[in-house]
């Protein structure tokens, strides 16, 4: 598109130069032609007095007349062809100048029907005809008019005649069609008729070589369109195939924005109704339409699956309609019940051959999206589009997808948000019950406000309580919502009636009711069509029924569920209890200030997690009742003799009680007071007591109380409120003081429990961690820590430690340590004790767990020097019987110090541990012995190898693989001087086997194993004291493993090994291993020694028998040697291994 406008342009301009030229040499022109006239006629008249006066010949003068008046017509028919080719090319310059503003134009726009709209009139501009049609291709191949100019007939009356379009033609062709006399051709549509056009030019509007569509010219005329004329049309055609197609683009590119932030927008409204307070009909509402409108569909449905009889309900539709509600399918009907049944998506495109669709709305649907509504694993229902233009594609389905998980989040939110306000309301409305007993309204005041906020607790319309009349024993209606006069005051029921609420009566059970009611039990029940769910509970004093609550029609779809049941019970329950409360009413209030104290402290206990933030609330609720008053809150530690500050209020500012006091005898005594007694001690004057003086030493106090704080018969603190004036509480203040004294008990005891169950909760998932770890992990020292770790959070314990039995040192070595305090590593390696020594021996020897208090009134714990240790637990880890390890804990870090619920976690750790250690021991066992085995027949396969060096060499490198170790050597012993010498190795640099060459018996590692035939293990060579110093200086690594190589019950040679690649040190189970590859190793050697000399004697059979023919045959006698000498060099010399230049050998000969 671009260099053909670059093209036009530059035309343009050249031609508006040549435009300039011929204007500006037009006036010089005519000036020459009127002189050339005048000339002409001068000179004729000039002629004519020269032949009459001078010559007087007038067939001369006739003869120059006529040459001029030749020479005049030619030059003027001359001047007549050059005017009208500066006439075209003034024509064709305008024509390009009209081509290059509708160029503009059509630049200038994205939107088709502007497109459209300008293309007729620059068409008939620029062709100069009567009329003009532009046509589109569409997705059926059909021609589509879109514009036109001229024609008195509509675009819908001219695509009627479709079938006789000419542009089907050049859609065809792909090149312009003139057609110069249209009456000449028969078929034309009617209004090509009607008109009476005579020519005709079809354009065709190509892209990529792609008819798009066809511009077509109608002069009413006859007229014949010139080569450049088509050219201009063709380029004008060009350049409308352009612009409809970059509008076309725009447009799509438009659709797809459009279409994005239409979905973005659905979503936008989706999360903005999770965090608004509108009603989840609203929500559903806001979520279909959004569907709606981002899928660009006619119709939406959104459906949800019922609860209670596991139908699929249809809860809204867009556009709105009234019958939402009505609609239900079974699950796994139609295509809805399929999607909310399977869980999975559906696109139909089309309806019409869907056997299965079941069409709810009665109306007609063309094509079908159904996308379920799945929250996690649930499906909660399905989102259904209809009737989209074109068919559902990957971005629909895609769209829809986001929207339905948006959506059933919202209506999992929604439920969750309805069950959350019912349990809100429910509690308001207790609050509401308890402060309309408190203003001392009348019983029936009260019953009206629970039954007005139980019906908006319950979103409802409709419900009742119905109370027993003693004296008759029927059930009457006290007070109602939403029922007549006539009905409250005729109705009349009684338990086992047959009716509902006889029912309830009799069985004392509450009652769901969803639609109408078609039990038997309710026979007397008269069907009501406006009752479409109900709940009925009943109400009961100390086990006796005194009446029934009702509530039916929830507002809305929705109907009523078990848990809107149990909220009606609990209402019920606090009805029973208005009534009996309405009879005490004179007594409660005599004690006003006591429950409202009481309350506020109970709604701190129920609503606040935190014991810090519930003493506060006690405290400073006890501060306002007793004014320039002290207060604390203390817990006596037994074990540690010390009384501890947990909160306290009403001191000044920079002032604070002592957190923690030392108690002496005689201050157990006074503190033990209040317990004995469980009443409050006051005492009136402190000065007198001296005892006490520590716990008052910075409070100026006059007057003390002490009231004990027990919980359950536990006794968990003391609460001492001192004054700095005499003061006595009343008796009413002390029984409002052990009120709030219970109730900070009770918190204490709360907190402590929760404490426990938190422990509790703790020890279970650390237990499960250590479990699912042992199940999943393949490295034992990783879980071994691992689970320390775990023991250390559990138990709260600074520093753990897990100690194992090593059978060669005889000691319980320490594998595992970890914690908060960090040691050296020097330590760590130390941390060896002997089955009888110190808390780990203790533990060892007697097989129980052990705790220590204090480690410093305790002989059996052994100082640690980087370490201080106050207390201590350890348990034995047992396996067969035996303790095969043991865990030690140091240092609690909380102040209670380790306790009996440690004790038994670490029971439970230690017998995993212990089974874990039984598996570990029994896989590593079974690994050792498949060691072996493959080594065993990685070795038997290289018997067939005859030569014994490749042979040691490739059990040296198996060796080294099968042990797992950098280094590995052959050494044999030489006779008769019985020198040592390493005959193969692997990783070996050449320093190291010059260091062990020729090595004596007894001398080395080697030279002794040789010499004992017994096999060496040294994990450790600088401290090994049976090496001299000379010795430890040949071997370069920490570790070496060395055992003999016998052949027939005479050592051979050793086998050895170096370093391991785990960096740890060789065990009973490697010498085992090494012992078995080496006795497997010597048969294969002599296996491959024994055939090397039978190979060598058959060899020298051979040789002796060439000898003795040769000898016979004077011609052969030295033929055989040069034959073998001759093809053992040929051998050589084409590289030919040694074993095939042997069997060579052997054939010459």
């Amino acid at each position: 598109m671009k260099p053909i406008l670059e093209q036009i342009t530059l035309f343009l301009q050249h031609l508006r130069k040549h435009v300039y030229l011929k204007k500006t040499t037009k006036n010089e022109l005519s000036k020459f032609d009127r002189l050339l006239n005048w000339s002409v006629g001068i000179t004729a008249i000039g002629l004519s007095i020269f032949a009459g006066f001078f010559i007087r010949n007038l067939t001369f003068l006739i003869m120059s007349i006529f040459f001029l008046v030749v020479l005049l017509v030619l030059h003027n028919l001359i001047l007549l062809r050059v005017r009208k080719e500066e006439q075209r090319s003034k024509e064709k310059a305008d024509q390009l100048a009209n081509l290059q503003e509708i160029s503009m134009s059509l630049t200038s726009t994205l939107l088709l029907e502007e497109v459209f709209e300008l293309l007729p009139g620059a068409g008939i501009k620029l062709a100069k005809v009567s009329a003009c049609l532009v046509e589109i291709v569409d997705k059926k191949e059909r021609l589509i008019p879109k514009s036109a100019i001229g024609i008195n007939f509509s675009l819908s009356e001219i695509e009627q005649e479709e079938e006789k379009f000419l542009g089907k033609m050049i859609v065809q062709g792909k090149i312009p069609l003139p057609v110069d006399n249209l009456q000449q051709r028969l078929n034309l549509p009617i209004w090509i008729i009607e008109q009476g056009f005579k020519s005709y030019l079809g354009i065709p509007l190509k892209v990529r070589n792609e008819v798009i569509g066809v511009i077509e010219f109608f002069s009413s005329t006859p007229r014949i369109f010139s080569k450049e004329e088509i050219e201009i049309l063709s380029i004008l055609g060009t350049q409308a195939a352009s612009a409809l197609e970059n509008a076309r683009l725009y447009g799509v590119t438009k659709e797809a924005l459009h279409k994005e932030i239409t979905s973005s927008i659905a979503l936008y409204k989706i999360e903005q109704s999770i965090t608004s307070k509108i009603e989840l009909d609203e929500q559903i509402n806001t979520l279909i339409e959004g569907c709606v409108h981002a899928t660009g569909v006619e119709k939406g449905s959104l459906w949800l699956i019922d609860d209670l009889s596991g139908d699929i309900v249809c809860k809204t539709i867009y556009p709105y309609e009234d019958k939402t509600g009505e609609i239900r399918l079974k699950m796994g009907e139609g295509i809805i019940g399929f999607v909310a049944k399977e869980g999975v998506l559906k696109n139909i495109p089309d309806l019409s051959h869907e056997t299965g669709f079941i069409n709810p709305f009665k109306t007609e649907l063309k094509n079908c999206l159904s996308v379920p509504l799945l929250w996690k694993k649930d499906i909660l229902g399905v989102i259904n589009v209809f009737n989209k233009e074109d068919k559902f594609d990957k971005e629909d389905e895609k769209i829809l997808s986001i929207l339905a998980s948006q959506a059933a989040m919202i209506l999992k939110s929604a439920k969750l948000y309805k069950e959350l306000k019912n349990a809100a309301s429910a509690l308001a409305l207790l609050y509401e019950i308890s402060k309309t007993i408190n203003e001392g309204r009348s019983c029936q005041e009260v019953l009206g406000l629970i039954l007005k906020k139980g019906i908006e607790m319950f979103d409802a319309k409709n419900g009742s309580i119905m109370l027993i009349d003693e004296t008759s024993g029927d059930m009457n209606i006290r007070v109602a919502e939403g029922l007549s006069a006539e009905i409250i005051r005729t109705t009349r029921k009684r338990p086992g009636d047959g009716s509902i609420a006889g029912w309830v009566a009799e069985k004392e059970e509450p009652l769901l009711l969803i639609g109408k009611v078609k039990d038997s039990r309710f026979a007397t029940v008269q069907q009501r069509e406006h009752v479409k769910d109900a709940m009925c509970a009943p109400l009961k004093i100390k086990n006796k029924l005194i009446g029934v609550i009702n509530i039916s029609n929830q507002v809305g779809h929705e109907n009523f569920t078990e848990t809107n049941l149990n909220f009606l019970c609990t209402i019920a329950n606090e009805i029973s209890m208005v009534i009996e409360t309405a009879r005490l009413y004179e007594i409660t209030v005599q004690r006003v200030s006591e429950l409202s104290t009481f309350y506020v402290i109970s709604n701190a206990l129920s609503s606040v997690l935190n014991l810090q933030e519930v003493l506060k609330q006690i405290l400073d609720r006890v501060t306002a009742l007793i004014p320039d008053a002290m207060l604390t809150i203390n817990t006596i530690d037994a074990r540690s003799n010390t009384i501890q500050v947990i909160a306290y209020s009403g001191f000044k500012t920079g002032i604070k009680p002592l957190d923690e006091i030392i108690l002496n005898e005689r201050l157990k005594e006074v503190l033990r007071l209040p317990f004995t007694s469980r009443r409050p001690i006051v005492l009136q004057t402190v000065e007198s007591i001296s005892d006490i003086k520590p716990i008052i030493s910075n409070m100026n106090a006059e007057s003390l109380v002490l009231l004990p704080l027990i919980a359950k018969e536990h006794e968990v603190g003391i609460l001492l409120i001192a004054s700095m004036q005499p003061y006595t509480p009343s008796k009413e203040e002390l029984r409002l003081l052990m009120s709030i004294a219970q109730a900070a008990a009770i918190a204490m005891e709360n907190a402590r429990l929760y404490g426990m169950l938190k422990k509790k909760v703790d020890e279970l998932e650390g237990l499960q961690e250590i479990a699912s770890k042992m199940s999943l992990s393949t490295n034992p020292r990783d879980i071994l820590a691992n689970s320390i770790n775990i023991a250390n959070h559990v138990i709260k314990s600074e520093l753990g430690f897990l100690y194992l039995w090593d059978e060669d040192s005889g000691k319980f070595v320490a594998k595992v340590g970890q914690g908060k305090k960090r040691i050296s590593e020097a330590l760590f390696k130390s941390l060896k004790f002997k089955p009888d020594e110190g808390t780990i021996g203790w533990v060892a020897s007697h097989n129980e767990i052990l705790i220590i208090d204090d480690t410093r009134q305790d002989n059996r714990f052994i100082p640690f020097s980087e370490v201080s240790v106050k207390e201590i637990i350890a348990a034995p880890i047992v396996e067969d019987g035996k303790v095969k390890g043991i865990m030690e804990f140091f240092n609690k870090l909380s102040s209670d110090g380790f306790s009996e619920d440690d004790k038994r976690f670490l029971s439970i750790l230690s017998n995993q541990i212990g089974i874990f250690l039984e598996n570990t021991s029994s896989f590593e066992e079974i690994k050792r012995r498949a060691l072996q085995l493959s080594a065993v027949h990685a070795i038997n396969r290289m018997t067939s190898m005859v030569e014994v060096k490749n042979l040691i060499n490739q059990v040296l490198e198996l060796t080294a693989k099968v042990m797992r170790v950098k280094k590995s050597y052959y050494s044999s012993l030489l006779p008769p001087e019985n020198i040592i010498k390493i005959t193969g190795s692997y990783g070996l640099t050449y320093m190291e086997q010059e260091k062990e060459e020729k090595l004596s018996l007894g001398q080395g590692i080697a030279g002794r194993v040789i010499q004992n035939n017994t096999p060496v293990v040294i994990n450790n060579v600088k401290d090994e004291p049976s090496l001299s110093d000379e010795e430890k200086a040949i071997y370069v690594e920490d570790s070496y493993l060395s055992v003999p190589m016998s052949i027939r019950g005479k050592v051979v040679g050793s086998l050895s090994v170096a370093s391991k690649i785990t960096d740890t040190g060789f065990d009973p189970q490697d010498v085992e291993l090494l012992t078995t590859i080496s006795s497997q190793a010597a048969i294969a050697i002599e296996y491959a020694d024994v055939s090397n000399k039978l190979q060598k004697y058959s060899d020298e059979v051979t040789k002796l028998l060439t000898l003795i023919i040769e000898a016979r045959d004077s011609f052969v006698r030295t033929h055989s040697d040069a034959v073998c000498k001759y093809a053992t060099a040929i051998a050589k010399e084409m590289g030919l291994p040694q074993d095939e230049i042997d069997t060579i050998n052997r054939a010459a000969l």
